[in-house]
């Protein structure tokens, strides 16, 4: 590993400690992206070629998807960096051959026509190697950290350091005010709004080196799914389809074309004993290109609230209006975390592990409306599989989703519970329909809420309506059931 410490711009990057630092705070990079940047930074300006890259980062023997692997990495050093691929400060892509850090070439050329003294000079500053990011924006900043008494040399030299500096100065200023022509747009790009109408969210990877927290990174990906669902400007792809990319390499256009979708949310997150950390980034999968990403750190009795935090602020990057900001409610930590184990449980078929998941999460904290919509739900699996006797299952089902709706008649997950109940076990579709547009009301995208719509409908002879509920059902969940909308369509043609 080099001994060298490479500066640029306010960033540090210290190959021998594997640390990216930003003005001395440590930034968090992933294995993978660090191993490529410190490659990138060791070519020193010349291209590192996608082969170099992938023998660097996996070796020559390797059978993973390594397209999507260093597009990835690619882009979670652009986030850290928060650098443009449209007019990259540090990473520029050669197209067909590879990358190159650009830092600092332009500077590097400024440094040698001002003389070797002002080369030195910087060389000193730095206290390693140096690497300098765009022209102009370097320049200024060096100039304000140095005095000319500290330029050695005769004052004629000193006299052409300020001079130059302050051409350096007015060149920068002159970026800014002069519009004519888009000079300021070609080099400082725009922000350009991006509006995505339909996202599909993968699987927030597990970082905490612990396989027993994938129920953790599993619940908030559902979590988020949910949150995010609540816009009603968008199309969120249900949980059970975005599952099935948990863990798999794949190009993001492949897996939008697939989902039909031209938003992906990605991420990863990891936990401590009191802390919560997660990175996402949303990328516009028609260009491949990175919208929005972020960072955040939660103590744990904060966790619950992130995905609502998540979904607000997508909203606000992709300029879609806002869902109405839920009412506060106190979540016991422990609560939540028995609750995300009990439908990570749930959906794995795990009944007796899900159903103590979430009777724990009631002990804990009574109140708590989900935790009661969970266990009706793994009643109603128990009814469903014959792990219990038809009748207690049923009215305990009951109990609970009725419990769940009176603590909290704004949860869709809870008159979900009570729709299921209706349809499948009291048998009153009247009443499962109502549960259902209930449940759509207050979370429009809701694929459960569209499935036990169809069967309602389907039940009251309403076959046109039915048939539109199954194409929304199979728009949401690609992936479940896709012979059901050919199944329904054939049952309501003529004989």
């Amino acid at each position: 590993m080099s001994a060298c410490i490479y500066k640029f711009d306010e960033f540090e990057l210290d190959p021998s400690r594997f640390e990216l630092r930003k003005n001395g705070r440590v930034l968090k990079l992933e294995r993978i992206p660090m191993d490529l940047l410190i490659l990138l930074a060791e070519k020193e300006g010349s291209l590192a070629t996608r082969r170099e890259i992938i023998e660097r980062l996996w070796g020559k023997d390797v059978f993973v998807d390594t397209e999507h692997g260093i597009n990835t990495a690619v882009r979670k050093i652009r986030q850290v960096l928060r650098d443009d691929p449209e007019q990259p400060r540090f990473v520029q892509t050669v197209t067909g051959k590879g990358y190159r850090f650009v830092a600092g070439k332009a500077d590097d050329r400024k440094m040698a026509s001002a003389g070797p003294e002002t080369a030195d000079a910087a060389k000193t500053l730095t206290g390693a190697k140096a690497i300098a990011p765009v022209a102009g924006e370097t320049s200024a900043k060096f100039s304000s950290q140095t005095s000319p008494a500290s330029i050695p040399g005769s004052g004629s030299r000193r006299r052409v350091f300020i001079i130059a500096t302050l051409v350096v100065f007015v060149c920068a200023t002159g970026l800014f005010s002069v519009n004519a022509g888009g000079v300021r747009d070609r080099i400082f790009s725009p922000n350009r709004a991006v509006k995505i109408h339909s996202i599909a969210v993968i699987p927030l990877t597990n970082l905490s080196g612990d396989a027993s927290q994938d129920y953790f990174a599993d619940g908030m990906t559902d979590e988020l799914i949910t949150a995010i669902a609540k816009n009603h400007s968008l199309r969120v792809v249900s949980r059970t389809s975005a599952m099935q990319y948990k863990g798999v390499q794949r190009p993001v256009r492949d897996i939008a074309s697939e989902l039909r979708v031209d938003g992906i949310l990605e991420g990863s997150i990891s936990r401590s004993t009191d802390r919560v950390h997660m990175t996402v980034q949303l990328i516009y999968a028609p260009t491949d290109s990175h919208v929005w990403a972020e960072s955040y750190d939660r103590d744990l009795n904060h966790a619950y609230s992130l995905p609502e935090e998540l979904s607000r602020t997508i909203a606000k990057e992709v300029k879609l209006a806002t869902s109405p900001k839920p009412t506060a409610r106190y979540i016991n930590p422990e609560a939540y975390d028995a609750y995300l184990r009990g439908r990570y449980y749930w959906f794995a078929v795990d009944i007796d592990q899900s159903q103590q998941a979430f009777e724990k999460a009631i002990q804990l904290q009574p109140d708590y409306a989900a935790a009661w919509s969970g266990l009706a739900d793994a009643y109603g699996l128990r009814a469903v599989y014959g792990l219990r006797p038809g009748s207690d299952a049923m009215t305990k089902m009951e109990s609970a989703a009725r419990k769940a709706v009176e603590l909290d008649d704004s949860s869709a997950e809870a008159h979900n519970s009570l729709t299921a109940w209706y349809f499948f076990f009291a048998w009153d579709p009247q009443r499962a329909l109502a549960e259902a547009d209930r449940a759509l009301a207050l979370n429009s995208p809701s694929t459960q809420s569209h499935f036990l719509r169809a069967h309602a409908l389907i039940a009251l002879h309403r076959t046109d309506e039915a048939i539109q509920e199954e194409k929304r059902f199979v728009e949401l969940n690609p992936f479940v059931f896709p012979w059901a909308l050919g199944f329904r369509l054939s049952e309501s043609w003529p004989d």
